[in-house]
Formats: C-alpha cells, sequence, structure tokens
C-alpha cells in the first residue's frame, strides 16, 4: 500500500517518480509535511514555497527523492503537496503511559483540511515511534468528549489520547480496529482464573452459495456498547461461576478471514463457560444494534 503516515498516500506510480503529478492527482497534505528535509542544506528548489532544502545528493538523480519521516518521496511531489491543499493546527495532549513515551503532555499538529482524528492519530504514530502500537488500544476525546477516529477535526480543535482509565481496559467495546484474542483475553485474566472460552468470529468466503468479497459491519456504538455490558450482566446472573467476561466487536469493512468479534468468558473451572460464550453470541444477534452488509460477486444484502 502507498503510505498513510505523514502525506496522507502518494499513488503508487508517483512514488517512483516514474511520471510527473498533477494537481488533480495530489494526495490531500500540508505544508508541514515536507518540514524535516535530511540533514545537507542548499538553495531553495523553485515553487517549493520555502517548505525547506532538499540534500544536494537528491538532485543529482534522474528522478531526485529526498526522505521525509523515514519515506522516499520523489521531490517532483513536492509543489504538488505544497499547493493541493491547507492546514490546520490542533491541540494534542498525552496522559500517562502515553505521555511517558512521547516525552511530553502537550504538542501541536499541523494537518491538513479536512483531517479526521485517525490522521492524528497516524501522525503521532509517525512523531513517536515508541507510541505508535499503543495507538491502537488508546481512547480519545475531541474538546473533552468520547470520539470515534473517524470524526472530523478543524482548527483549534484539543484532542486528548490516552490509555484506558484506571481499572483495566474496556470490557464491552465497539471499535474500527483490528482484533487481538491474545489482547481481548487480557481484559479479564486474573490470578483466580483456571478456565477462558474465546469465542473467535471471523469473515468467511461463502453464505447460501453465493461467494462472500467482504463484509461490512455499522453499528449504533454507544448504545450496543451498553447492550454488550447487558449481555455479560446477564451471563454472570445465569452462570455464577463465570467470573468475568469481555466482548469486542469491530465496525466497517471486513475482509474475508478477518476477525469481527471476539467473546472471553473466564472463571474457576470450565463448567457453564462454554454454555455462557454460545449464549452471549446468540444474544448478540438478538439485541445489539449491530448491522451487517454481505457484498458479493454479483450483489449486496444487509443481514
Amino acid at each position: 500500500k502507498p503510505p498513510s503516515q505523514g502525506f496522507g498516500g502518494v499513488p503508487q506510480k508517483l512514488q517512483k517518480g516514474s511520471e510527473q503529478p498533477t494537481f488533480a492527482s495530489c494526495p490531500r497534505v500540508g505544508p508541514r509535511t515536507v518540514a524535516n528535509l535530511r540533514p545537507t542544506r542548499v538553495g531553495k528548489i523553485g515553487g517549493l514555497g520555502g517548505l525547506g532544502d532538499v540534500p544536494p545528493e537528491a538532485l543529482k538523480k534522474e528522478h531526485p527523492t529526498i526522505f521525509i519521516h523515514s519515506q522516499q518521496v520523489p521531490v517532483a511531489l513536492l509543489p504538488c503537496m505544497r499547493e493541493v491543499t491547507g492546514s490546520m493546527k490542533v491541540k494534542v495532549k498525552l496522559f500517562a503511559l502515553y505521555r511517558e513515551k512521547a516525552g511530553t503532555g502537550e504538542l501541536w499538529l499541523e494537518l491538513p483540511e479536512g483531517a479526521v482524528v485517525q490522521d492524528a492519530l497516524n501522525a503521532l504514530g509517525n512523531l513517536f515511534p515508541d507510541l505508535e502500537e499503543l495507538l491502537g488500544r488508546a481512547f480519545f476525546a475531541l474538546n473533552k468528549r468520547y470520539v470515534q477516529p473517524q470524526d472530523p477535526l478543524k482548527e483549534g480543535d484539543e484532542l486528548a489520547v490516552f490509555p484506558p482509565v484506571s481499572g483495566g481496559a474496556k470490557k464491552f467495546e465497539i471499535t474500527r480496529f483490528p482484533l487481538s484474542a491474545d489482547e481481548v483475553m487480557a481484559r479479564v485474566v486474573a490470578p483466580s482464573i483456571g478456565g477462558i472460552v474465546l469465542f473467535v468470529g471471523t469473515v468467511r468466503n461463502e453464505n447460501l452459495g453465493r461467494r462472500v468479497q467482504y463484509l461490512e459491519y455499522e453499528a449504533y456504538p454507544e448504545m450496543a456498547e451498553q447492550v454488550l455490558a447487558q449481555i455479560g450482566s446477564e451471563i454472570r446472573e445465569r452462570w455464577p461461576q463465570v467470573e468475568d467476561v469481555a466482548i469486542v466487536h469491530r465496525i466497517g469493512k471486513l475482509e474475508v478471514g478477518e476477525t469481527s468479534v471476539i467473546i472471553a468468558v473466564v472463571g474457576a473451572h470450565r463448567q457453564g463457560l462454554f454454555d455462557a460464550a454460545s449464549y452471549a453470541i446468540e444474544r448478540i444477534k438478538e439485541i445489539a444494534p449491530i448491522w451487517k452488509k454481505e457484498v458479493w460477486e454479483d450483489g449486496e444484502e444487509w443481514l
């Protein structure tokens, strides 16, 4: 895939320097994208608008390139990147482990106009490599309200990024990020646990004789998380030997083989755990405000 961090994803044919870009084909990027050029400084290249200097060795190549945030970018793209869009500044506040990993609790990011929360997270991972893996489990609030990765940003917004609150990760969650059985299981393990049952639902390539290309899940996240918590309470009431439950459901586009839902049920012993996990997935299908669209080679349908 073309790189998605730092400059928004450049078409592969342009990365290779095989042709000159046009403004119509330019990626959406902001001027700060090209602020960190590599160390040797020479005169400005015409058309860069003061974006920075270019190492002299880059200018000697047939298709000169420079490195921006560890990515090799054709020099020919720089004017294109400059002209396509304006930029905006967003204040980012980091807390707890994230603050320690970044070495700062507050910074300003300059992002392209039209950027969303995920673009800011990508930029943070680019700036602070030690944060990149942690950001997949991050919580974030925009102007002191919880938001989703696809929510838009605007000039002057304050984006808070932080790990799960004290007491552990959310045990009932709707997310757009890929799911990990080990990570969900870690939410409910404890020294008293002797048995763990995991149900992992994945996207299969066939249903009712039709070849499935991919699924799209949609949810009412705030309500869905409350319903998942309700299902957890029902399990604890029906099977008192169950010590804890976690249910995490993914939404968005899922390819064949990707995981859509993980249910973890734990207790001191195995009795009742299998039944409880089966009950959980059936109840999700019955009452959770989560919808699935199945896309085939010759059509699609909401199920």
